[in-house]
């Protein structure tokens, strides 16, 4: 990667700025560098060293919210189920029903 730093000029919110400021500060790292991390860590997370294990968190938050959607899903049919009462079955005629009694004429 290139280590020559150029400016970006961009707009974003004042929460935002007021995010990335003490962010920053926090970590003890300049603007820039934290801009910088969070964009390849979001479009590129698996890119650098530095980022990899990115990619697996990222996983595993997709695999934790499918988890969730599924808990969800499988809660839902369960009460779907216990509201829909199931039909009975219709009674199936016997022979002497349908046809009466063999043999009478």
């Amino acid at each position: 990667m290139d280590t020559q730093r150029a400016p970006l000029n961009v707009l974003v919110s004042g929460p935002t700025r007021a995010w990335v400021r003490e962010t920053a500060q926090g970590q003890k790292c300049g603007e820039g560098e934290l801009v910088e991390a969070a964009l390849l860590a979001y479009y590129q997370p698996g890119a650098t060293p530095e980022t990899e294990h990115l990619l697996f968190a990222r996983m595993l938050a997709v695999e934790a919210t499918l988890a969730e959607v599924l808990g969800a899903v499988q809660a839902l049919v369960s009460v779907i189920e216990t509201l829909v009462q199931k039909p009975t079955p219709p009674k199936i005629a016997s022979y002497e029903e349908m046809y009466g009694h063999a043999g009478q004429d």
